[in-house]
């Protein structure tokens, strides 16, 4: 039987998310826009209370809490700003997924310092289905391997240190480490991007960047189950902090309507409203608790856990309760004085970020057994997951 109700500790764990998140996220969220990164001290407060890496192992400076406690903080941080949740946890989001394959490791060496793990796959992938299209190649050279490619626009590609990149190697996939200021790596920032931006986004050019023997983090396929997992685990993290931004639109909305009043009354008493909101209510809970599921289910290390669904539904659930907030609203939902407006560009830009929608169909559907497995470079795949737990 499945308890919807959090552990005492998840429940403190939860408190001290929201409090963080309404207390020091939200009065800094449209300067952090502007800025296009957290405020330092804010950033080092964060860092303090650990709060992006509450399922990382503690080798890896985490605190070892599962995947569920994890997805409730991030729909909390979400929840009082997207773009400052996702700017704060980027280093622990890439940590995480490293950690996931490699296991128990020290969190001291090369992984001290901002970094991003970067998802160059095609957004509209040709071999979805059948394989994976990487838009990175790691190739044999007279002197080494070198590294060519592009990753199109990425939430923290603009100031991190290292980058966790993932290349095609023949029929195989390695996942790579490499230095922010390499030669070879051109970061082209975005100004002014639509969403999340105090994410510091930008365009990541690699030419020709030789890669020697202590670059290469993890190599094998997609259908290996430490990967499944890894990939899996990123995905929850983002359909939690969609949950949490398309909940921070109802809240918003529904005290609106309570208390805007048209015609001797609050709007929220006519039907075309309260109806809305309703639905609103019924896609945030349906799309917490898929998250939730999938959380539960990786924590007990089932594989495929349902992350692809739990993102795709998160996803839908945001851009539509963010859309209907503004019309709510109506005419004041477009404008700057009330934060609708900015949660329907980060639940837009949140959704696309890092996970192209073409390639998640084809995952949920995996998870279905409805399509074939994936394997980097286009080879026809296997089952559903190797090794992995029903």
């Amino acid at each position: 039987m499945i308890s919807f109700q959090p552990s005492p500790e998840e429940r403190e764990l939860r408190q001290l998310a929201r409090e963080f998140a309404q207390s020091r996220l939200r009065p800094h969220a449209r300067a952090a826009e502007q800025a296009g990164r957290p405020p330092e001290a804010l950033a080092q407060e964060s860092r303090e209370l650990g709060l992006g890496g509450v399922a990382l192992p503690e080798g890896w400076g985490g605190a070892g809490f599962s995947q569920v406690a994890a997805c409730l903080v991030e729909e909390e941080l979400a929840w009082g700003d997207p773009g400052l949740a996702v700017a704060l946890g980027l280093r622990e989001a890439a940590l995480a997924f490293v950690a996931d394959l490699l296991g128990e490791a020290p969190a001291g060496g090369p992984w001290e310092g901002p970094g991003v793990l970067l998802w160059p796959q095609v957004p509209d992938d040709p071999l979805a289905g059948s394989g994976i299209t990487w838009t990175t190649q790691l190739q044999a050279a007279p002197q080494g391997e070198r590294l060519s490619g592009s990753i199109g626009a990425a939430p923290g590609a603009q100031e991190a240190a290292w980058f966790l990149i993932p290349a095609a190697r023949g029929e195989r996939v390695v996942l790579l480490r490499l230095e922010g200021t390499a030669p070879g790596v051109e970061r082209r920032p975005l100004r002014r991007p639509l969403g999340l931006a105090a994410a510091g986004w930008a365009e990541v050019a690699l030419d020709g960047i030789a890669v020697g023997p202590g670059a290469v983090v993890w190599e094998g396929t997609v259908r290996d189950p430490a990967w499944v997992r890894a990939r899996e685990r990123a995905q929850l993290r983002v359909a939690a902090q969609l949950v949490g931004t398309a909940r921070a639109a109802l809240e918003y909305a529904t005290q609106y309507a309570a208390q805007r009043q048209a015609f001797g009354q609050p709007i929220a008493q006519f039907q075309g409203i309260s109806f809305m909101v309703a639905e609103m209510a019924m896609a945030v809970e349906a799309a917490r608790n898929l998250v939730w599921y999938g959380a539960w289910r990786l924590d007990r290390g089932a594989l495929p856990a349902g992350g692809a669904q739990a993102l795709l539904h998160a996803r839908g659930a945001a851009l539509e309760v963010a859309d209907r907030a503004v019309q709510v609203l109506g005419g004041h939902g477009y404008m700057a004085d009330h934060p609708v407006e900015k949660w329907l560009r980060d639940a837009r830009a949140l959704g696309v970020a890092v996970w192209p929608e073409t390639a998640l169909e084809v995952e949920a559907a995996s998870e279905l057994g409805l399509a074939p497995g994936w394997v980097a470079g286009g080879a026809a795949g296997p089952g559903p997951v190797e090794g992995g737990a029903a």
